[in-house]
């Protein structure tokens, strides 16, 4: 059975890996091995610990949506501005001088289109039309902190008629993840909790990681990177093959892999300041560099690296682009592995990297970039 995302990927021989990419069209879904930006539900996440505004109805249904409860809901008739309601203690002072994002999937069962609002510390002009298609869709709510006067939210389904409703669930409150909720979560979704190892043998902490505006990880050239600690596998010496889907957004000199930095015995991979992309081994404050190809800003390149113990093979999109041999020894294994830099931050997407205790052949290596090229318009 495989146990990631992406078809016909090589799956013998895999040690470690991870694929930040949503796997679905919209990024409010998570995915098996990334639930999404860490963040913390700080409303209710059943709207049976909603309230009721005057005669606004939330009722129970024996439905289920993703392993959650389902309620008709409806606002109080000819009071449109009585819904499903809550108060939440410090909302506002969560975020700082942030803002605040409240979200909900909703399903319209009924045979017109229904007006959906919402209320969060003030009134504010955002009202949805919820299509009558039985399709459900989340729709989301964002304010700035410094533009509420409250701490209580509330939705408004206004079908104007009592025995008509919309059906909601997973209702959701954040602060500060930017104007796109985040998949849905129940309590918090911690910094190691977010993004997954495709082995599940290695904690990946995305506490030094900025997030972009849809909450995909993002390395912004500063001070971002992912410490994956000792993987000994990564060692010059032993058959290996690290594969990793890029994209540059700098023209400088920059890692987005690296192993054992700041030591004699270290290997960086990256974009060169000549524009190419290179692979760097140094033994003794000795380096050993191989270049190859353009790095080009902006756009989307799968990677791969394979070490025979004899020759080190690099491969662009899927082609062998170069092959040279080790003329030293190889770096120990007992220096730490990460992903994005440091000191030469990487700054642009790395959303997927694979590593493996083989030497993929030519043919995995363009079966691995054939499963993914389409995600990343390659």
């Amino acid at each position: 059975m495989g146990i990631y995302r992406g078809p016909n990927t090589i799956k013998d021989g895999l040690v470690f890996g991870y694929d930040t990419n949503y796997g679905v069209a919209d990024v409010n879904t998570s995915t098996r091995y990334y639930l999404g930006r860490p963040t913390t539900n700080l409303g209710p996440s059943s709207l049976a610990d909603w309230g009721t505004e005057g005669t606004a109805v939330r009722i129970l249904t024996a439905e289920v949506y993703k392993h959650q409860p389902v309620y008709n809901c409806r606002t109080a008739i000819g009071e449109a501005w009585k819904g499903i309601d809550k108060t939440i203690p410090g909302l506002r002072t969560a975020g700082g001088s942030g803002n605040v994002t409240m979200s909900v999937m909703v399903r319209n069962m009924t045979t017109v289109d229904v007006p959906l609002s919402a209320y969060m510390g003030h009134d504010f002009s955002s009202t949805y039309t919820v299509p009558a298609n039985g399709v459900w869709n989340k729709y989301q709510w964002t304010v700035n902190i410094s533009a509420m006067g409250n701490d209580y939210v509330e939705m408004r389904p206004n079908t104007g008629i009592t025995t008509s409703y919309l059906q909601m669930t997973m209702p959701q409150v954040e602060v500060n993840v930017g104007s796109i909720a985040t998949p849905f979560t129940e309590g918090t979704r911690t910094v190691t909790a977010s993004l997954i190892d495709l082995k599940k043998s290695t904690s990946i902490d995305l506490s030094n990681v900025s997030f972009d505006s849809t909450g995909q990880p993002e390395f912004d050239g500063t001070d971002d990177y992912i410490d994956l600690g000792n993987l000994s596998v990564i060692r010059l010496g032993k058959n290996f093959t690290i594969e990793a889907l890029v994209r540059p957004e700098q023209d400088k000199w920059m890692y987005f892999f690296w192993k054992g930095y700041g030591s004699n015995n270290s290997l960086a991979w990256g974009r060169h300041s000549n524009g190419n992309w290179f692979f760097s081994t140094m033994v003794g404050g000795s380096y050993y560099n191989i270049n190859m190809g353009t790095a080009v800003v902006n756009e989307y390149c799968h990677l791969s690296a394979t070490y025979d113990g004899i020759n080190i093979r690099l491969y662009e999109n899927g082609v062998h682009k170069t092959t040279s041999g080790a003329t030293h020894d190889m770096m120990t294994s007992n220096a730490s592995l990460g992903i994005g830099g440091p000191d030469r931050y990487w700054n642009g997407k790395i959303p997927i990297v694979k590593i493996y205790n083989k030497v993929l052949t030519p043919t995995e290596i363009t079966q691995n970039f054939n499963a993914q090229k389409s995600r990343f318009g390659l």
